[in-house]
C-alpha cells in the first residue's frame, strides 16, 4: 500500500510504503504525481520506506520500475528513510538510474531526511 501526502502549494510529496507493494498500487499514485509534476515542474520526495516488505510479485517489482523510469527526470530530490540494510542496497543501485539528487537516511536520521529534503 502507498500513502501519499503533499500539502497545498508544496513540490514535497510524502511517500510511505507500507507492507508489500502491488502492481495496482501504482494506478492511483501516478496520476496524483503527475499533478504535481504539472504544477510545479519538478517535485521532491520523502520516501519512507521503513514499513516496506518488498514486493508482492514479479509485476509489481515491474510496475513499480516503470513508474521509476518514467517519472525520475522530474524529480528534484530523493530523500529515503530506509529501515532496513537491503533497502539502503537498493537505495544505492537505484540512485545510478535516476537523474534526481538522492539521499538515504537510517530510521533514526527521519528529523535530517525532513530537513535536507526541504532545502
Amino acid at each position: 500500500m502507498i500513502e501519499f501526502d503533499n500539502s497545498p502549494g508544496s513540490n514535497v510529496v510524502c511517500v510511505k510504503i507500507k507492507d508489500q507493494l502491488h502492481a495496482e498500487d501504482f494506478g492511483a499514485v501516478a496520476p496524483k504525481a503527475d499533478q504535481l509534476i504539472g504544477e510545479h515542474g519538478k517535485i521532491r520526495v520523502l520516501l519512507d520506506l521503513t514499513d516496506f516488505h518488498g514486493w508482492a510479485d514479479v509485476s509489481a517489482a515491474r510496475t513499480h520500475f516503470s513508474f521509476i523510469k518514467d517519472h525520475h527526470h522530474k524529480v528534484e530530490r530523493i530523500a529515503i528513510i530506509a529501515g532496513k540494510q537491503w533497502q539502503h542496497w537498493i537505495a544505492a543501485v537505484v540512485g545510478t538510474f535516476v537523474a534526481a539528487e538522492e539521499k538515504c537516511f537510517d530510521e533514526a536520521e527521519a528529523d535530517e531526511a525532513r530537513s535536507w529534503i526541504a532545502a
